[in-house]
């Protein structure tokens, strides 16, 4: 596993790191075009077919009208980056200086780590709900004020270091959105529904009334076969997309621990791990109804397995310090751990079994750990063949059966 070190790479191999990253998306940024087009596809024929009806002006009409609403939806928040939108609640501002005190230090380590300058990303915080952190287009990483509040600056800077991982390497954002925003007239009435619905038991009712009033409608407009097929598509679409969103989200994570920010997200995964369900009973204990739903949900989740991150993201760490651990001289650390450590076994060690309730002499024993700690390697000066000294089992260097002329 190559784990590389970007906080102590130089400028080129920190460029490197960003396009090996990027060609790594690529393939997945083609897997998102090709799976992105059946919910979009679904929109326009049923927009098309309703405005049939009427006539073709009015067909032609709803697909100017839903074609525009979607791309300017889009080049609005491409302009993110450079407008404030203070008075709307929905988009992120600017800061606060008390913010700014928070964000200020993880934010320049994350952009100095990769080796960017400040104006290649934007900071913004939203105070609307929703997850702690979010990579908007045109290179905006947007924090809840919630999460500045109650995070430490450690995971401030695993969060910051996971959304920017997100422009490094993620692959099919741009057909993501794309496809989000035109297929908003299918989310249309489910939105409608729950703002009517207000509580989440009446939620629960009114939601499948209105799929089943959607699939009622594709079965009037294309038949029952047509109908299928769309919805087949769709689902299909839902399972592939949110796989590369897993993918993703799983990439953003080794970037952040490449960058240095791994402690503080383990840490911050750790907090939200706390709140899920696995943890409720362990998994012998949990009932066969309750695996199916998870492994449901799991599959069509767009992050993964909270405690599968957690692993994933220590085992990195542990790659990443085994790697680019510092050789010392002297003897091995386990060599050191297991004949050294303690006094009285590195007597008797060197010396052989003294009597039982024998205490060596403290001061003897310091000056046989200096000795052996120094900079001989422990092969050629370990304490049983060191020149002068006593040979194996405590017996003093001399004659054998073996070697008579020893």
């Amino acid at each position: 596993m190559i784990v590389p070190r970007l906080e102590a790479a130089t400028a080129e191999q920190r460029a490197a790191y960003r396009r090996r990253m990027r060609w790594r998306g690529l393939p997945w940024s083609v897997g998102m075009l090709l799976v992105s087009w059946p919910i979009p596809l679904l929109v326009g024929l049923v927009l098309y077919r309703l405005g049939e009806l009427i006539g073709l002006w009015a067909a032609c009409t709803l697909l100017v009208v839903w074609l525009g609403f979607s791309m300017s939806t889009l080049v609005r928040l491409s302009m993110t980056k450079t407008m404030d939108a203070v008075s709307d609640p929905r988009m992120p501002r600017r800061p606060t200086p008390e913010e700014s005190a928070m964000l200020d230090l993880p934010w320049r380590t994350t952009l100095l780590a990769l080796g960017v300058p400040d104006s290649t990303y934007a900071l913004r915080v939203r105070d609307s709900q929703g997850s702690a952190g979010q990579a908007w287009p045109g290179g905006v990483v947007a924090v809840s004020a919630e999460a500045v509040r109650e995070l430490s600056a450690v995971e401030l800077e695993g969060l910051l270091g996971h959304e920017v991982g997100h422009f490094v390497g993620d692959g099919g954002s741009t057909w993501r959105r794309l496809s989000w925003w035109l297929s908003e007239p299918i989310r249309l009435p489910f939105k409608i529904g729950g703002r009517l619905a207000g509580r989440p038991a009446v939620l629960l009712i009114v939601q499948p009334c209105v799929f089943i009033g959607l699939v009622t409608l594709l079965v009037w407009l294309f038949g029952a076969v047509g109908a299928l097929a769309l919805l087949g598509a769709a689902a299909a679409q839902l399972l592939g997309r949110n796989a590369i969103l897993r993918r993703n989200q799983s990439n953003a994570d080794r970037v952040a621990v490449d960058l240095g920010a791994g402690r503080g997200l383990r840490l911050y995964f750790e907090r939200r791990r706390s709140k899920e369900i696995r943890r409720w009973y362990r998994r012998s204990l949990q009932p066969w109804w309750l695996r199916v739903i998870l492994a449901v949900s799991e599959a069509s989740s767009r992050d993964p397995n909270i405690g599968r991150r957690v692993e994933a993201i220590g085992n990195r760490i542990r790659a990443r310090e085994r790697k680019h651990r510092v050789p010392q001289g002297g003897p091995p650390p386990h060599a050191v751990r297991r004949a050294y450590a303690d006094p009285r076994r590195a007597w008797l060690r060197r010396f052989g079994s003294p009597s039982p309730g024998f205490v060596p002499d403290p001061r003897a024993a310091r000056r046989f750990q200096a000795g052996a700690l120094s900079g001989q390697t422990w092969k050629q000066h370990g304490p049983r063949s060191r020149p002068g000294g006593r040979g194996p089992h405590g017996r003093p260097p001399g004659p054998s059966r073996r070697n008579p002329t020893r």
